[in-house]
């Protein structure tokens, strides 16, 4: 719910109040540490403590600000104009009933190798997505291999996982880019990005949850390239999971013995996000390379699943 007026503000005043002192808003949950994140929502005690004195002397209004304006609400590429899009081609979400992960196989008919300094995604129903990802395939992985070009399909599990002996993580799939509720549009590094070599497609993972309406899904995918080689080159993996994580039932500190850490030599951890579908009452944490400590997630949400990116 968005506030655009005193008068709309008011009424919630004494919420407002017990939610920023208990810090759930704004919602940020990596728990306090040495690290510095680049997209911490979190408020400062200063601003804390202006808002509680606020309240406490009544929620005065102030003086109205008659110039002021309210933006309208508007669905336009906050990183700027992209130099390609992909269009999710019209998938339709029902009104109701589970709904397995859907994917898309986009060819991007990219010439020659390009270096991507930053996507976004631009998400049509957001009301009925859990979550959008989009994976770099290159020419001869494994992955998702067979399955038709352009088209919507749903592959059984094994046939998402399947994969050649030897096969290289980053040789048989990247993650570009994923969206969850909590998302927001951010380069990866001042001067770091992703590869596409040439020849590659661009995979759609996208899961979606009916909330009883139909809705038919038109999400786009912008990519920003860059004219160089970058300082840094940024590479995104999924492999620090427990896909066999069976918490048992009333188990307030279950332990996942997820240790597979598939990092290039000399990498260093920049970005974590802890991830659930359904339950989500867990803490997380990710070692990081070259620090002493870990990224902690202290309040799980599963309707605000943020990511945590952390200051170079």
């Amino acid at each position: 719910m968005a506030f655009t007026s005193y008068a709309e503000v008011r009424p919630w005043a004494s919420a407002i109040r017990e939610a920023v002192i208990s810090r759930a808003m704004p919602p940020w949950h990596a728990a306090k540490s040495a690290h510095e994140f680049r997209n911490d929502r979190s408020l400062t005690g200063t601003e804390i403590q202006t808002l509680v004195r606020w309240v406490e002397a009544g929620s005065p209004e102030g003086t109205p600000d008659k110039a002021m304006t309210v933006a309208a609400s508007d669905n336009k590429w906050r990183l700027g104009k992209p130099d390609m899009v992909i269009q999710v081609p019209g998938l339709r979400v029902p009104k109701s009933g589970v709904q397995p992960y859907t994917f898309l196989i986009v060819p991007v008919h990219i010439e020659r190798d390009t270096w991507v300094r930053a996507a976004e995604f631009r998400i049509d129903q957001r009301a009925v997505v859990h979550h959008m990802n989009a994976f770099v395939r290159e020419p001869g992985s494994s992955y998702l291999a067979g399955f038709p070009r352009n088209e919507i399909f749903v592959p059984t599990v094994a046939e998402r996982g399947r994969k050649r002996d030897g096969e290289a993580v980053f040789a048989r799939r990247q993650l570009l880019l994923g969206y969850e509720p909590g998302y927001a549009a951010m380069p990866w590094l001042e001067d770091g990005a992703k590869l596409i070599k040439a020849g590659s497609d661009i995979v759609f993972e996208m899961h979606f949850n009916p909330n009883g309406k139909e809705a038919v899904d038109r999400s786009e995918l912008g990519l920003y390239f860059s004219d160089k080689a970058p300082a840094q080159r940024v590479l995104a993996i999924d492999t620090l999971r427990d896909l066999d994580l069976q918490i048992p039932p009333k188990q307030p500190d279950y332990l996942s013995q997820s240790v597979d850490d598939s990092r290039p030599p000399g990498a260093t951890s920049l970005h974590t996000a802890s991830y659930a579908c359904a339950r989500q009452q867990y803490g997380g944490s990710c070692p990081l390379s070259r620090r002493s400590t870990r990224d902690s997630v202290e309040r799980p949400e599963v309707r605000l699943q943020l990511a945590d990116h952390l200051r170079s």
